[in-house]
């Protein structure tokens, strides 16, 4: 998927600086959008989309599929997974993120242990729309 203005052509699901970075490129981060050769590639992670099991298995609290915005809030408030955090709001739900590997997780590879798009952190879009650009020693490169 591309975004065309003034005659340059853009891809939507790709950060310009992911294609130029190792964690970009790497295959957990590089997904075509579909089986075509020439396909656009996506090169952010969305974690509550990466379901392959029946879309109307509603037991998946931390998935958004078919999910409304409330509904999505609601869910993961029931969750109450500490590895989400407090969630108060669509403003706490992070929905994209750049790729990234911390170096603290053992089974990373080692050629990607520490690597992420954007040295020394990531960008996240969070379900209300808003974004933000998180410092994390881990992921130094």
């Amino acid at each position: 998927m591309v975004l065309k203005e003034a005659g340059v052509t853009y891809p939507v699901w790709c950060c310009p600086a992911a294609p130029l970075s190792v964690a970009g490129n790497a295959v957990q981060s590089a997904q075509a959008l579909w089986a075509a050769a020439d396909a656009p590639v996506s090169r952010y992670w969305l974690w509550r989309f990466d379901r392959t099991n029946d879309l109307s298995d509603s037991t998946m609290l931390e998935d958004f599929w078919t999910k409304t915005e409330a509904q999505a809030v609601a869910d993961l408030q029931a969750a109450n997974d500490p590895l989400v955090g407090v969630v108060n709001g669509p403003s706490d739900v992070e929905m994209v993120v750049d790729p990234y590997f911390p170096k603290t997780v053992p089974s990373v590879l080692p050629e990607l242990s520490g690597r992420t798009v954007h040295a020394g952190g990531r960008n996240r879009l969070f379900l209300d729309g808003h974004t933000q650009y998180i410092k994390d020693a881990r992921t130094p490169w």
